[in-house]
């Protein structure tokens, strides 16, 4: 009697593993035929059982069903499948790295990785679709997919970890960005720019010892780049308070740059308290290089105005000193206002040193 009992329950095994089976190969079945909805249903059955949960065929399948899925939903389709474009695509993608990491001696191993690979291509372009529609945080997602998937087949996605790095910036994790940057410098993929955006997202950080680390270091490792690089440690040393060492950089400098006005207007704010001839004339080079350069004729004529007003409250004024500065600082300051006509400071001053020259 005790024999008998074991003969029903042996039965009921293998109708429950034959049934979870069955998923399995329904679900191939009706993807075949186009049924996507019937192939999802019978797949994540399968997925969740323990039998067929761990067999390879079933991860390979499910990852060829919500591919089919993704494709469909791309194409406009207005079938109820209980996921969206970006999770089908994500649960095929990763169903397919799970299917290779178990023994898939029994599955086409070589279909299963080219469809790992092109689920990559999938997401790579589903990236660039999230992050010009300003998703960046999700466009970053499918990006680091596409790295990865790349990564299990022995490549390198360069201009993927590079689109991390922008997407990561412009969503505001800079610490990743800074990560992502630094591969693309390991790798010699857009090396100077990225190393150049590390040293700028260390400025926007007040992290102004870094920044000129990072620079000094593109100096060396990108010297075409030079102005660029030069830039940021001059200006992260004069955050630093570090003035002297600014104008040393300044005038090291200019002696690689020599018909650069930027970089002369920044000697002349750098002299401005302890040689104001020498930052006037600096400015004048400035202007000499560039005669619209904004910046040097408002120092300029704030300069000869405020010589001007000085001298003109003085306990005896000299006329003709009052006289020559506010026409010097006319000479700037209506120039300026022509480059830019809604200047409502500089129009300012100008109608205050026409009103002192009149009177």
């Amino acid at each position: 009697m005790n024999k008998l009992l074991f003969f029903p329950i042996f039965l009921l095994l293998c109708h429950i593993t034959f049934s979870q089976t069955s998923k399995v190969v329904n679900a191939y079945m009706y993807y075949t035929d186009g049924n996507l909805q019937e192939a999802k249903k019978n797949i994540d059955d399968a997925i969740l059982d323990s039998r067929t949960g761990d067999n390879a065929k079933s991860w390979y399948y499910r990852g060829m069903i919500y591919s089919g899925i993704y494709s469909d939903l791309v194409n406009g389709s207005n079938i109820e499948y209980g996921v969206n474009t970006t999770e089908a695509l994500l649960t095929s993608t990763d169903s397919y790295n799970h299917a290779l990491q178990m023994d898939i001696s029994r599955i086409d191993s070589k279909d299963l990785k080219r469809r790992h690979l092109i689920s990559g291509e999938y997401c790579f372009n589903q990236a660039v679709i999230e992050y010009n529609e300003k998703s960046y945080k999700s466009a970053a997602t499918f990006f680091e997919k596409c790295i990865s998937v790349k990564k299990q087949h022995g490549m390198t996605d360069s201009l993927a970890i590079y689109n991390v790095a922008l997407c990561a910036e412009n969503y505001g994790d800079l610490n990743k960005a800074i990560e992502y940057y630094s591969k693309c410098v390991s790798i010699n993929y857009q090396g100077a720019y990225s190393l150049l955006s590390i040293a700028n997202i260390y400025i926007q950080s007040e992290m102004y010892e870094d920044a000129k680390k990072t620079a000094e270091r593109g100096l060396n490792k990108y010297p075409e780049e030079y102005y660029s690089f030069i830039t940021v440690v001059i200006n992260s040393c004069i955050q630093l308070n570090q003035h002297d060492q600014a104008l040393i950089k300044v005038n090291e400098a200019i002696k690689e740059i020599t018909d650069n006005a930027d970089l002369y207007f920044l000697r002349g704010t750098l002299l401005s308290t302890s040689s104001p001839n020498e930052s006037i004339n600096s400015y004048k080079d400035a202007l000499k290089i560039n005669p619209k350069h904004k910046p040097s004729l408002y120092n300029l004529g704030a300069y000869y105005f405020n010589l001007g007003v000085e001298e003109n409250n003085s306990d005896e004024p000299d006329e003709k000193v009052v006289v020559k500065n506010l026409n010097l600082a006319l000479d700037y300051l209506e120039t300026l206002y022509e480059l830019d006509p809604s200047d409502q400071t500089v129009k300012s001053f100008i109608d205050q040193a026409k009103i002192r020259l009149e009177n």
